[in-house]
Parts: C-alpha cells; sequence; structure tokens
C-alpha cells in the first residue's frame, strides 16, 4: 500500500477560471499602483522645477540689489549720488 495524502474531493488545484480571475486582479492592482507612483512622480517634478524657479528669481534679485547698493551717480557739479535712492523714487512713483 501506498501512503497517499488524502485531498478532499472537488478541490485538488486551482481551476482556469480561478487562475484568471486572479491574475485579473493583481493586473488592476498593479496597474492602480503604478499610476499613484507616476502621479506622484510628475508633482514631484513639478515641484523641483517651481523651487528652481524661485530660487533662480531669488538670485537674480540679490544681484540686481547688489549692484543697484554698489552703483553711483555722477552729477554735472562732480558729485556722486548712489543709484538707489534714484531707483528707490522712481518704484515709489509707480506703486503709489
Amino acid at each position: 500500500m501506498k501512503n497517499r495524502q488524502i485531498i478532499p474531493i472537488g478541490r485538488q488545484a486551482f481551476t482556469l477560471i480561478e487562475l484568471l480571475v486572479a491574475m485579473a486582479i493583481f493586473t488592476v492592482v498593479i496597474t492602480v499602483v503604478f499610476g499613484l507612483f507616476s502621479t506622484a512622480l510628475k508633482g514631484q517634478r513639478r515641484v523641483i522645477a517651481l523651487q528652481n524657479i524661485q530660487e533662480n528669481g531669488r538670485f537674480l534679485l540679490e544681484f540686481i540689489a547688489k549692484e543697484l547698493r554698489m552703483s553711483k551717480i555722477n552729477t554735472a557739479n562732480g558729485t556722486s549720488t548712489t543709484l538707489i535712492l534714484h531707483v528707490l523714487m522712481v518704484i515709489q512713483l509707480f506703486i503709489f
């Protein structure tokens, strides 16, 4: 007599339908996870691009402010004044 493992009748293996349903569910889950991952990557790229734009804008404004602080205007009578005072007056005219 051979030792055989007792298997309940009607439950010997997975059917083809069960395997197809499992594969379909797995495919849907993987598709949803990949979509979420893709959306997160696009959002991260957008945020990084905005950060780069802000950093470049800050650098430009700091550069312009430094140039204005260091500049001088030579007047006709030989005196020199800083350009920043004139620029501030022009900005005030546009703001108010």
